[in-house]
């Protein structure tokens, strides 16, 4: 729990980061004069995740957009390395979702509270508008940036844009679709923590010329943990927890016939296999090679989407949408130490329609939908702890958004989202002789409103208020019988959470487009949060805590120096307080996975020769991993990288290499603090060197 000293800390950084703020807003209106006719950088990006057509200077969430160029690229080995320097966005290693703004987007959806709750993640990872499926607090699909498109980073409730659940925000990953023009390109690398080898390839080919174009990309790797496993009393796992693996295949299909202009159809499947561990977990971090901890297992998924989206232009005023998807998941956890030997099967189907429309009546733009989920999970666990496990969730949810021009430069947003939310629950485990379901049903609107106000073309500011929602449910104590004996009732049903925000926000540009910048400050009020312990009769179930606020402010800025020279840095600074814990005694603690201050720094230059450095630095503040942990000290690394393309004729070849964590510094992602098997820590990646070579053509 954070004391004075750490409040301190970040009021001093609070009001460092206002002085930075006003200091750019400074040199901004100082130069109006000379950048009116200037191009606004940020009104070239388009925001596709609000699905309303807002660019990034547009947008009043705190929304982050990394472009092609900046997510796929040797240096970022998955999703996590891509954005784990956001500003109030905390993404260890691990399989683990992301934290935003304090708000833990794994809570509840770990190991065993996902088999006993169901709990859905709070921090959704959608890729092409698929939401990846969480079991045992592992993300299924470890996501990989090769022929990826863009990722966006939305801070901050995105009940009304990306559906159910993602109160604390939404990492949104699109992939490039197919082009009417013949492509190809190939990667290999190596990195040596631990001797894993990556590969990835891309195809894509015209069938029908303008009308039928086809693409596949595949990409993946094979390795080992670079945590080393030593438990002597298991050491015929040594191979299970150290093997990793990952392949991927993705073939899409698009269509858009001559004889229907304006009809697009998208046509794709992603297939996933994973071998991996749920934690880099290490009981003692001062040897040479870190050991493994006991209560760490390894899993292996299966996972096939089959997706497809539909969309056409009725005309310049009115589009419509259709996206639908189904999805088949397999997760398997081996015989480990933690006595588990399960097998899950998750299938989704989802369907989505949305009608955009522009320059309707007083409407400048908007768009209403409707979605329909439907999600069922069937899990068998033949282990110590013999348990069979059934779930379904079936969402309905009515949403839209609208923006009015209420005068030239200032316009009104309005939106929100009409949730309807049924979900059943049984379990059966014949070790304790206990058999125990449940079925919840849930309304909920969460509203959305807003003013932006241009002050000039290349300076907009704004307000908004939103909310999110996760709806309830009961966690069953499946460790109530031997050999774990833990205290407490059968069965625990916690109650709805709901998450209500206050976010104010500028961006801008100035200086001939050279110089950008993002401010958003946020106050948010949490109700009924859900964690373990939040009651306290049962310490290892979900309950939940009556009251929590959250406050902080994003700065992030990019200024080109030179051509070709160029700087960013970003920080975040959180003040989070549990104000009501309840009967749970977390009165006056930190919110989990809510450091005070997060920043980040790049500086890089990209030569007109072919050549390009960067260097990295990016600084966690200390947490809790846990409400009633231990805090987890700060830690800072620094990364640096390089490359050389060039190009003989139609064919680009580039090498990269890098070194991340260059200090080698040891570091603490999660403390579990003696937890409920083991007393281990997480641990962050260590020195490591990596190579890759890319050809395109």
């Amino acid at each position: 729990m954070a004391g004075k000293g750490a409040d301190a800390c970040v009021w001093g950084a609070a009001i460092a980061a206002s002085a930075v703020f006003i200091a750019i807003e400074g040199v901004i209106l100082s130069t109006l004069a000379v950048a009116q006719d200037t191009p606004v950088v940020l009104d070239t990006i388009v925001v596709e995740g609000e699905r309303i057509g807002r660019t990034v200077g547009e947008t009043p969430a705190g929304v982050r957009v990394l472009e092609a160029a900046e997510v796929d690229t040797p240096v970022n080995t998955d999703l996590r390395n891509a954005i784990e320097d956001i500003p109030n966005v905390v993404y260890e290693e691990g399989p683990y979702l992301p934290s935003v703004r304090g708000i833990d987007g794994t809570a509840g959806v770990e190991g065993g509270t996902s088999l006993t709750s169901g709990a859905q993640p709070r921090v959704p990872i959608i890729v092409d508008g698929v939401s990846l499926p969480v079991p045992q607090g592992a993300t299924a699909a470890t996501t990989g940036v090769w022929d990826v498109e863009r990722v966006e980073v939305a801070r901050g409730p995105q009940a009304t844009t990306s559906g159910r659940n993602a109160i604390g925000g939404a990492i949104r990953v699109f992939t490039r679709d197919p082009v009417f023009e013949k492509g190809a390109a190939a990667r290999i690398g190596y990195f040596n923590q631990d001797g894993t080898l990556t590969g990835a390839f891309m195809v894509n080919a015209p069938l029908i010329d303008n009308q039928v174009a086809f693409r596949l990309a595949s990409e993946g790797y094979l390795g080992e943990n670079f945590v080393e496993f030593r438990n002597p009393a298991q050491l015929d796992l040594a191979d299970e927890f150290a093997d990793q693996s990952f392949l991927r295949l993705r073939p899409k299909l698009l269509i858009e016939p001559e004889a229907a202009p304006g009809l697009s159809v998208l046509l794709s499947v992603d297939y996933q296999d994973l071998k991996t561990n749920f934690d880099p977990n290490a009981i003692d971090r001062g040897q040479d090679s870190l050991v493994l901890s006991i209560g760490t297992a390894p899993l292996e998924t299966r996972q096939i989407t089959y997706s497809g989206e539909i969309s056409y232009e009725v005309s310049d005023r009115l589009e419509i949408e259709q996206q639908f998807s189904y999805l088949n998941l397999d997760l398997e956890i081996p015989p480990t130490a933690i006595n588990f030997d399960l097998d899950q099967e998750t299938t989704r189907f989802v369907s989505d329609t949305v009608l955009r429309f522009r320059n309707v009546g007083i409407v400048d733009r908007g768009f209403i939908g409707y979605a329909y989920e439907r999600q069922n999970e069937d899990i068998v666990d033949t282990g110590q702890i013999a348990s069979m496990v059934d779930g379904q969730i079936v969402n309905h949810g009515l949403f839209g958004e609208v923006e009015i021009g209420v005068l030239e430069d200032l316009t009104l947003l309005l939106g929100g989202r009409l949730e309807f939310d049924t979900r059943e629950r049984s379990i059966e485990v014949p070790i304790l002789a206990f058999e125990g379901s449940d079925e919840t049903d849930e309304i909920a609107f969460l509203p959305k409103v807003g003013l932006r106000y241009a002050v000039r073309d290349n300076l907009r500011v704004g307000y908004t208020y939103s909310e999110g929602f996760r709806a309830g449910g009961v966690d069953f104590n499946l460790f109530a019988g031997p050999p774990f004996f833990v205290p407490g009732p059968p069965a625990v049903t916690f109650e709805s959470e709901r998450l209500r925000q206050h976010e104010v926000f500028a961006r801008g540009t100035a200086l001939d487009g050279r110089l950008n910048f993002g401010m958003s400050g946020f106050y948010y009020r949490f109700s009924d949060a859900q964690t373990l312990g939040g009651d306290p009769s049962a310490p290892f179930l979900i309950g939940n805590v009556p009251k929590a606020r959250g406050f902080g402010a994003e700065i992030e800025a990019g200024y080109e120096i030179l051509p070709g020279l160029s700087v960013s840095a970003g920080v975040g600074v959180l003040d989070t307080r549990i104000t009501d814990g309840g009967a749970s005694g977390f009165q006056g603690q930190d919110l989990p996975r809510a450091p005070n201050v997060t920043a980040s720094g790049r500086i890089a230059y990209v030569s007109d020769r072919g050549f390009d450095v960067a260097a990295d630095i990016r600084y966690v503040g200390s947490q809790l991993y846990r409400l009633g942990g231990v805090e987890i000290d700060e830690y800072a690394v620094v990364d640096l990288s390089a490359g050389y393309e060039h190009k003989v004729g139609p064919v680009d070849l580039r090498i990269d290499a890098f070194v991340k964590n260059v200090a080698d510094t040891s570091y603490v992602t999660r403390d579990f603090d003696g937890g409920l098997f083991v007393n281990a820590q997480s641990v962050g990646r260590p020195r490591t060197f990596g190579i890759a070579g890319t050809i395109r053509f």
